[in-house]
C-alpha cells in the first residue's frame, strides 16, 4: 500500500510514523504538516467518497466563509456498497450542533471539511481521550468559537461490517467523560451522557436493534 501511494502520481504528501502512536497523535502529525491548503477533509481507508463530495464540500465553504466546519450525511452498508442500510443526517446550523453535542455527536467524521486556517481557533486533536477524539474536538472547537454546520448532501458511504463488535470499556469511559464535561460546560443536567454509558455494555443483538431503530434519531434532534 505504501509502494502504491508513494508512486501513484496523485499523491501529493505520505506521511508515516515508524510507530502505531494513535489517531489522535496521527491526525495531529498530518496537521502540524499541513503548508497553505484552503481546506482539509477527513476519510476513513474503508469508507467510500461520493464523486461530488468535494465539489459540494468547497461549494459550502466559498458560500459560508465564516464557517469553520463542516460535514454532511452518510448511507451507511454492509458488504456491498449498494447495499444501503440506513442514511444518517445530522444537524445543519450551528444552534442545531449546539443544541445535540451533549446527546451525540454532531458530526459523521468521515465527512468533516476543516478550514485550514480555522484550525489555530478549532486546536488540535485532544489526546486525552483515546478512542474519542472526535467528539472531544467537536467538544473544543465549540468551546472556542468555531462556527460548525452541515449540508444535507450525502458525502460518504460508510461501512458498517463489524462495526457493532467494536465496543470497549476504553471507549465507553472516556465517552462518558466527554459528554459528562459537555454537560458541565452547557450548565445543565441530562440523562443522555448516562443512556449512552450504559448503552455501550448491552449484549450486541440489543445495540443492532436500539442502532437501526427511531431511538437514534430522536437523540440527533
Amino acid at each position: 500500500m505504501i509502494n502504491f501511494v508513494e508512486n501513484s502520481g496523485f499523491i501529493y504528501k505520505s506521511i508515516h510514523s515508524q510507530k502505531p502512536v494513535g489517531l489522535a497523535k496521527g491526525l495531529n502529525k498530518l496537521i502540524s504538516v499541513l503548508e497553505n491548503e484552503k481546506y482539509v477533509f477527513r476519510m476513513d481507508a474503508d469508507d467510500l467518497s461520493l464523486p461530488n463530495r468535494l465539489q459540494y464540500q468547497i461549494e459550502h465553504m466559498e458560500n459560508n466563509p465564516n464557517i469553520d466546519i463542516s460535514g454532511g450525511s452518510i448511507q451507511e452498508f454492509i458488504g456491498s456498497s449498494n447495499n444501503i442500510v440506513a442514511t444518517r443526517c445530522y444537524p445543519l446550523t450551528h444552534e442545531g450542533i449546539f443544541k445535540v453535542i451533549y446527546k451525540a455527536s454532531p458530526f459523521a467524521h468521515v465527512t468533516i471539511c476543516f478550514r485550514r486556517t480555522s484550525l489555530a481557533k478549532i486546536g488540535l486533536y485532544p489526546v486525552d481521550y483515546p478512542l474519542n477524539e472526535d467528539i472531544a474536538l467537536w467538544f473544543q472547537a465549540l468551546k472556542n468559537g468555531a462556527t460548525c454546520g452541515n449540508i444535507e448532501q450525502v458525502l460518504v458511504k460508510v461501512r458498517m461490517d463489524g462495526a457493532y463488535d467494536r465496543r470497549s470499556s476504553t471507549k465507553a469511559f472516556n465517552e462518558f467523560k466527554v459528554y459528562w464535561n459537555i454537560m458541565l460546560w452547557k450548565k445543565s443536567f441530562s440523562f443522555f451522557p448516562f443512556m449512552r454509558f450504559v448503552f455501550r455494555f448491552l449484549p450486541i443483538k440489543f445495540v443492532k436493534v436500539i442502532y437501526n431503530s427511531f431511538v437514534r434519531k430522536l437523540v440527533t434532534k
